[in-house]
């Protein structure tokens, strides 16, 4: 992040995102402390399933209308028109944020991602960040008060209870939680589905081979995942000194893992840099892995699954449109801006 957004941040609010889980590790990071985190999440996913049904089926009311409506123009931007409303429509169901607060959610994620992953920012971007994050962190505290009082089912209920009951969850963890879970649910979810439907445009043969065989598209979200994550570094802590290599690493060093490396390693990967939506033993750690392994990485499988199969069962002959791709200034998150495609025209 760049120096003068550090000036800019409420300290308050740094020192409350610094209690996210995903920012954690030892005894802070066990099982045990995330239990009331992952507990929510594994109930949460039993919704999710259910969503995936009702998406799948039903293509729900805003992705149905909005379907029918760009059908007859035979174009769609993948990212902007598709790839980022269904993540934060899941994300926003499973934490019980109003329809209509979810178009101001998406302006205070990306001012939180500007907040996360940006570097040289103006003084306009600054000023937008820290006002988006001030309201959407004003936001979670009202919700917690109204939760406390009034509980409801859902992801965000479960999480307050936690923290009512004492189950390791402080106030701050729960706030600092809650805005990551929206950031982190809708942002790289959005990225995988624009880098995967790139990563197919530019591959027809396997598009072609997962409209075959649709039993391919759970295997093949993984090797979109592998192929180019939304996530390609991740960074540690060295707890004790030690040699790797050749290169003499310091208890106290800070360590970039280039992930999308590791999702390329030709020691692991039979050639790794081809796309095959059929590849077998797809050991990749696009979702991380170990004790830092994504709890959200259920839910962003099936986000992927409903946005592919969508997608390739609704707009037939998807191509795309452009050869100029422009990609996303942030180092902490992958992902094109736009991704324009043309469709054949069809009825239902």
């Amino acid at each position: 992040m760049s120096c003068e957004w550090r000036r800019a941040c409420p300290s308050a609010a740094v020192r409350t995102l610094a209690t996210a889980i995903i920012l954690l590790s030892g005894p802070a990071h066990s099982v045990a402390a995330q239990a009331p985190l992952a507990g929510g999440l594994a109930g949460s996913w039993v919704e999710a399933n259910a969503l995936y049904q009702s998406v799948s089926n039903g293509y729900g009311d805003w992705q149905g209308s909005y379907l029918r409506a760009v059908r007859p123009t035979g174009q769609i931007d993948l990212v902007n028109d598709f790839a980022m409303k269904l993540p934060m429509f899941v994300i926003s169901e499973l934490l019980g944020v109003k329809r209509e607060h979810r178009e101001q959610f998406q302006q205070w994620t990306e001012a939180f991602n500007t907040f996360t992953g940006k570097v040289n920012t103006s003084a306009e971007e600054n000023d937008r960040t820290v006002r988006g994050m001030k309201a959407m962190f004003a936001y979670f505290r009202e919700r917690i008060v109204e939760l406390r009082a009034r509980p409801t089912q859902g992801l965000l209920s479960d999480l307050v209870q936690a923290e009512m009951q004492g189950d390791r969850l402080t106030p701050d963890e729960l706030l600092a939680n809650c805005v990551l879970l929206l950031s982190a649910g809708f942002d790289t979810t959005a990225n995988l589905i624009g880098n995967g439907g790139l990563a197919l445009m530019q591959n027809p043969a396997q598009m072609q081979r997962l409209l075959a065989d649709p039993g391919l598209m759970t295997g093949a979200v993984e090797e979109l995942t592998r192929y180019d994550s939304s996530v390609q570094f991740t960074g540690r802590m060295v707890k004790q000194d030690f040699e790797w290599h050749g290169q003499n690493l310091h208890a106290g060093d800070f360590v970039m893992l280039l992930t999308g490396s590791a999702n390329r390693d030709e020691l692991q990967f039979a050639e790794p840099d081809v796309l095959d939506v059929a590849r077998k033993d797809n050991k990749h750690i696009g979702f991380g892995y170990g004790i830092h392994f994504c709890l959200g990485a259920p839910l962003a499988r099936i986000e992927a699954k409903i946005a592919f199969g969508t997608l390739l069962k609704r707009l037939p002959n998807l191509n795309l449109t452009t050869d100029q791709l422009e990609w996303r200034d942030n180092f902490s998150v992958r992902g094109v801006l736009s991704l324009p495609l043309a469709f054949d025209i069809s009825s239902d």
